[in-house]
């Protein structure tokens, strides 16, 4: 990203990791917001101000060059939020932190997170609203949905895929051109190995589907 100034969405821990990763990268966060608790607007927050929820973002950002990043972790909540800042033409803004590292031939997407110590491997792909947290690893020709969440320490085995809005659980391990659906919730420390259908919870080594999810 460019040295610009930054919102970022959400004001609580994964927020803090974003602002972090902005400033690294010599932006500066002038605000938070806090669709949780609006009670909170006004408040300040890591050192700059809680702007309040969506229509106030709408208002603070019109006219101006101030981009949104993404700061909280709910797939289902970020998914959704892309569209409609999307249609707002509000400015989606993709953060690497100076310390990952991340392939010239890799497609990365709009309102991207990527973390310290992070490896994106050559022509993989991330979709909008994706989060790659600290130290995991993405190997060569991945294919990750929009607004899934990559733990820390997660591995991707090459030409691996993942659909959009699932969960990869801190240290999961996939195995190469294994697939994972749309929707999932992969448990802490499961190693796929073998693909896995749309919405469902699966934990284990080898990871078994638990249940489908709602």
């Amino acid at each position: 990203m460019n040295k610009r100034n930054i919102i970022v969405f959400g004001a609580g821990g994964h927020a803090l990791v974003v602002a972090d990763a902005v400033q690294a990268c010599g932006g500066a966060v002038v605000g938070y917001v806090d669709t949780i608790a609006p009670e909170r607007k006004g408040q300040l927050f890591n050192g700059a101000p809680i702007v309040g929820g969506l229509d106030d973002v709408l208002s603070y950002v019109a006219g101006s060059n101030i981009g949104v990043a993404f700061g909280f972790g709910d797939c289902a909540a970020r998914y959704a939020l892309m569209r409609n800042l999307s249609e707002h033409n509000i400015e989606l803004v993709t953060v690497v932190h100076p310390a990952a590292v991340v392939s010239r031939s890799a497609e990365i997407g709009r309102g991207v997170y990527i973390g310290p110590q992070a490896v994106v491997e050559a022509q993989a792909r991330i979709g909008e609203g994706a989060i790659i947290n600290c130290g995991a690893c993405v190997c060569h020709e991945c294919r990750i949905g929009s607004a899934v969440t990559v733990c820390p320490g997660v591995v991707m085995g090459g030409k691996t895929s993942v659909g959009d809005q699932t969960w990869l659980g801190i240290g999961a391990t996939l195995i190469d051109k294994v697939s994972v659906g749309s929707g999932c919730f992969i448990g802490a420390g499961a190693a796929v190995v073998a693909d896995l259908p749309d919405g469902v919870l699966a934990v284990g080594v080898p990871a078994r589907v638990v249940r489908k999810l709602n």
